[in-house]
């Protein structure tokens, strides 16, 4: 097979990291050789190159880097910024990527006023995705400012949990019918909460319910939230996004947090190290939560304990695990299949 016009550097880089994944940021500084705005570009040019090859697991280490450097080896000066702004989006398609919203977002920050600028219009000229991330950060922090906001409020929404406990958000029928099916049918069918000032939810985890709502004002997949919520558990780490996942499809959420919840649970799992035993463990607790086959979280799963240890003799604790789940066994079966078609 022959791979052409890449960089070469580049593409070995994303070679690199689908064996090992990897964010080799020493490799980047290398690469840069002491150049502050290519310490910056480089990470966006390894961006271009896993759009291109599909590999979206590069994605969020590379924004993150991008954010710690930012945040203190660099200065987001204009000149980073008008650099950066070719660098990027001259090989990117897709508006709300997460290097372009980090970026638009310390222009919007630092250097509001070069968007006045005859060359900011012809930057957004040149580059119609870089224009869009702009209007797209800009909607999404109006939202941010509506969340939990009593302005234009028209509905309050009352989380009624566990026993009789309550909590209750200041919400806008516009917002939430704009990003849930659930809600866009119980406001504009033929339902009481069409015509009340308040609807009642019951039943869903509050810190899940809030995250989801959150979620609808600012697009936002608050990794630090889940942080918290775990406490240090390993375990409670990769559940809660399958929790979220869960309620989430109940309200008939959009497509953009299951992607999300999928990658952010996909990055936990090949980069936090969990033994065999540790990942088994996982299979009774989420195949409890979810009851179909070809689930993304099973699929998830299974990917990685296969990847663990490839034996011809399954070991007894694998053969144990399939026997009590046996949906957890329809799943091996159809990665083993697709894999040996």
């Amino acid at each position: 097979m022959t791979v052409h016009d890449d960089d070469p550097d580049h593409f070995e880089f994303f070679l690199r990291f689908m064996y090992t994944h990897h964010y080799d940021k020493d490799a980047i500084v290398k690469l840069a050789a002491g150049d502050k705005n290519r310490r910056v570009s480089i990470p966006s040019e390894l961006q271009a190159v896993a759009d291109k090859y599909d590999m979206p697991l590069l994605l969020e280490p590379i924004a993150k880097d991008v954010e710690k450097i930012f945040a203190g080896e660099v200065p987001c000066t204009l000149d980073l910024v008008k650099t950066l702004i070719p660098a990027y989006y001259k090989a990117v398609s897709n508006v709300g990527s997460p290097l372009g919203k980090i970026s638009v977002s310390k222009i919007r920050a630092r250097h509001y006023g070069f968007c006045d600028s005859e060359q900011f219009a012809s930057l957004v000229k040149a580059y119609p995705v870089f224009g869009a991330d702009m209007t797209f950060v800009q909607v999404m922090n109006l939202s941010l400012s509506l969340y939990n906001n009593s302005l234009l409020s028209d509905v309050k929404i009352r989380h009624i949990f566990r026993a009789g406990e309550v909590r209750e958000y200041y919400a806008h029928k516009a917002i939430l019918s704009g990003e849930s099916r659930y809600f866009m049918a119980a406001f504009t069918v033929q339902f009481r909460e069409a015509f009340q000032a308040t609807m009642e939810i019951h039943d869903d985890d509050p810190d899940h319910f809030k995250f989801i709502f959150k979620y609808m004002y600012t697009h936002c997949y608050d990794i630090a939230a889940i942080v918290t919520l775990a406490a240090g558990d390993r375990v409670r780490r990769t559940t809660i996004p399958l929790e979220i996942y869960l309620v989430a499809d109940k309200y008939n959420m959009p497509s953009s947090l299951f992607r999300e919840t999928v990658s952010n649970s996909k990055n936990i799992l090949y980069h936090d190290d969990y033994t065999l035993d540790e990942l088994l463990s996982l299979v009774p607790l989420y195949y409890d939560m979810i009851s179909e086959a070809a689930h993304p979280f099973g699929t998830l799963l299974v990917e990685q304990i296969l990847g663990e240890f490839r034996e011809e003799t399954w070991p007894d604790e694998f053969t144990d695990v399939v026997k009590k789940n046996p949906v957890f066994g329809v799943d091996v079966a159809l990665q083993l299949g697709a894999e040996h078609p």
